[in-house]
Formats: structure tokens, sequence, C-alpha cells
């Protein structure tokens, strides 16, 4: 959609057909070179397409296949480094394919295994500092984990409790602040952690509320400006200011 697009908008492109590839759609990213990976978990694979790709065009690459360990992929971002790292939800894995991978590629990483604390995990986001972050759907939790982490490895912190909020939560994104901001799925809010927080901590910012038209929000985003975009299940997509908080209305 373009920006500013508001109510009943036509959508200013799309991806869609059977030469696509696509099955059932679970996450989205773009790397650096603005190439758009898709995580399909009806598959499982993920399919990759050049910058501004539309209608029914096949994929560039696909990585698919017993080697990749990709079950339901849920989850996606691209790692530092230039690896694409993908949530995978009911291996409770964290998997990193190298740049360009494609058919059945075996990861060049995998976070997995009782000390990692992933259960169910969903969104990724790297913070400034290369760590990566994953929020797990499963126990309600985010786990942050070193830049590099490989095998059965417990994370460097994990927010957890009940004074977090944390219910359900999957999309997760760096505001413009450096602060970690999440889709409380099962709260329909968001709620933002600095990446400093560790254990059972109340949130710093927490948007929720009838007005703010969230309903069970899954993904979310943010531009260079801070504004903040959300995916919601049963409500459409909803855009909010930078500095929102409470029960703040949709731009």
């Amino acid at each position: 959609f373009p920006l500013g697009a508001s109510g009943n908008a036509a959508p200013a492109s799309s991806l869609t057909g059977a030469s696509t590839g696509l099955n059932s759609t679970s996450a989205i990213t773009f790397d650096p070179t603005g190439r758009l990976y898709v995580a399909d978990s009806g598959t499982p694979a993920i399919t990759s397409y050049a910058y501004g790709t539309t209608g029914n065009s096949a994929p560039t690459a696909t990585i698919s296949g017993p080697a990749t360990g990709l079950n339901y992929p849920d989850g996606l971002s691209v790692g530092p480094n230039g690896d694409l790292y993908v949530s995978d939800y009911t291996s409770g894995t964290v998997t990193a394919y190298a740049p360009g991978a494609n058919g059945n590629a075996a990861p060049v990483a995998t976070i997995g295994g009782s000390d990692t604390g992933l259960l169910g995990p969903a969104g990724l986001t790297f913070d400034g500092a290369g760590h990566l972050w994953v929020t797990n759907s499963a126990n309600n939790s985010l786990t942050e984990y070193a830049a590099g982490a490989n095998g059965n490895v417990a994370p460097l912190a994990t927010i957890a409790g009940s004074a977090t909020g944390l219910s359900g939560p999957q999309g997760i994104v760096l505001d413009k602040s450096g602060n970690l901001l999440v889709a409380n799925t099962y709260a329909s809010s968001l709620i933002e952690f600095a990446p400093s927080a560790n254990g059972n901590v109340a949130p710093m910012r927490t948007i929720s509320g009838p007005g703010t038209g969230l309903s069970f929000p899954i993904g979310i985003d943010a531009d260079a400006a801070g504004n903040i975009y959300v995916a919601n299940e049963f409500a459409g997509l909803t855009e909010y200011s930078p500095t929102a908080s409470g029960a703040a209305i949709p731009r």
C-alpha cells in the first residue's frame, strides 16, 4: 500500500498466483538490497523475490527440503552479517541460512534445545549491538542471544513474568529510539521494553484499548520517522505516531 493509505484503499501492488509458490504466508522481511523474503508455513519454505516483483511471478530462490530443518517457519529477520534468520514455531528453533541460500540448503546455525528458552518462537529482530531478540508466544517471553549464537545456548536475557504483560507475543521491532516494541497478540496491545531489560519487568509503554483499533496484532514494523505499522489478524492494518501511548487512536 502507498504511504499515507487509509480506509478501504486498493494496494499499490500485489504478489499472488500459482507461479509465486506462496501457500500460507506467515512473515516477510527485506534485506539491505530490497530483496523480499517470505516465510511460507504451509509448504514449508522460504521464498525470495527481486526488489519490485509483482503479479504472478516465480521466486528467484526457494529454501525448502528436509536438510533445511524447516517445519513451520513463523518469523524472519536478516542479521547484521547478511544471514537470513528464521523462527520455526513447532520445532522450537531459530535457524540461519547463508546469503543466497537456495534449495535444500542446510542452516549455517541453529539455536535450539532445552537451555535456549525457546517455545513457540515467532518474531525476530536484531538490536543495535547485533544481538538477536525472539518473541516466544507459547511461554509469553522475550529471549536475547549473542551475535553468532549457535546450538543449545542459554539466552543473555529473558523478559518474562506477570509484570511484563506479555500474552502471546508475536511481532517485534526496534522503534526509532532503539527500544523493543512488541505486538502482544492475545492482549490486543503493543508493549515496549528497553533492550537492556531482563526478568519480570514492567513495559516502558503500552498501547491498548478499544479506540486503538488493535485486534490480535500479529506483525509490526516502524519506519525511519518512527511511525508504527501493525497488521491485525481481525482488523486490517493500523498506523500510530512515534509517541503513541495508552488508548491512542490510529493515524
